[in-house]
């Protein structure tokens, strides 16, 4: 994972705006999940390391509870 990336995700700021938790949301999304899609591309070869067990494990006890579906 890129090092920049994740250290400006920790800076952020706190969004004062829809749109700012939109892009955050989406950025966080996009970073979190971009190894996990990357072993579902069709020219690549399966690849299931480290990286990719960890964020299956963290996505999986996830806590889904406070998710409103509507």
């Amino acid at each position: 994972m890129n090092t920049t990336k994740v250290n400006a995700t920790q800076k952020w700021l706190i969004p004062t705006r829809t749109v700012e938790v939109q892009q955050f949301v989406g950025f966080a999304q996009y970073y979190s999940l971009a190894s996990l899609t990357n072993v579902t591309k069709a020219k690549t070869s399966f690849k299931w390391a480290t990286i990719e067990q960890d964020i299956f494990e963290k996505l999986k006890q996830s806590d889904y509870s406070n998710l409103v579906l509507k």
